[in-house]
């Protein structure tokens, strides 16, 4: 409930009031269950909490889809649009910055001859 709240404060001015009210009256009705002791019910009204922001969450990537996203930049580990730059994106590969080698490595397990 906590990445919801975050996430709706991230979100504001970028989903309407009604979108808002309704990811909110989910997580609610969600931390009410959780006050008590029915499984069932805390399992369905997670369920709703995640079909309402999973709603919000796609209409946000699509609109970020149309409008094409900068050149580097992703839709965000949350799927909003926070235009991460996109791990790597930007970088030189002769610039040599973190000298990183690529290699090929294989497993030699000597533990499976010590038990026989």
């Amino acid at each position: 409930m906590y990445e919801t709240e975050k996430a709706l404060k991230e979100l504001e001015g970028k989903i309407s009031e009604e979108e808002k009210s309704r990811v909110t009256a989910a997580k609610d009705d969600l931390k009410s269950a959780l006050d008590g002791t029915d499984i069932e019910a805390i399992k369905a009204k997670n369920e709703t909490l995640m079909n309402e922001f999973s709603a919000v969450s796609q209409k946000l990537y699509q609109q970020a889809q149309a409008q094409g996203a900068a050149p580097g930049q992703t839709p965000g580990a949350d799927g909003f649009g926070t235009g991460a730059a996109a791990p790597g994106a930007g970088a030189d590969p002769s610039s040599g910055g973190d000298n990183v080698v690529d290699a090929d490595f294989e497993v030699v397990d000597d533990d499976t001859d010590e038990q026989e």
